[in-house]
């Protein structure tokens, strides 16, 4: 059987349907006397997992930079765009 978002069940619903839920990011809640089919919630990441992983971003193109100075080959505008977003949203985050 086909399940979807929304979808509801009285009373009991099939076993088939959580493993779909389990295998799409979804769930199965009890609402009101029936049960529904809705979307899993991704948690908001904190400030310090978001400095983290634009820490992880910035040192995974630190290569450009020492490239640049190495040999002159120029960092390419969109990295340096991004890396200088990266610095200022960290910076931003930590205040």
């Amino acid at each position: 059987m086909t399940y979807k978002i929304g979808q509801t069940f009285e009373g009991t619903y099939p076993p088939d349907a959580a493993v779909w839920c389990n295998e799409n990011d979804m769930h199965i809640e009890f609402d009101g006397g029936f049960y529904v089919i809705v979307q899993n919630t991704q948690p908001t990441p904190t400030p310090e997992q978001l400095c983290s992983e634009y820490r992880a971003e910035l040192n995974s193109t630190d290569w450009y930079v020492i490239r640049e100075i190495d040999t002159g080959v120029p960092c390419p505008d969109e990295i340096k765009t991004r890396r200088a977003w990266l610095r200022s949203e960290i910076e931003r985050l930590e205040a």
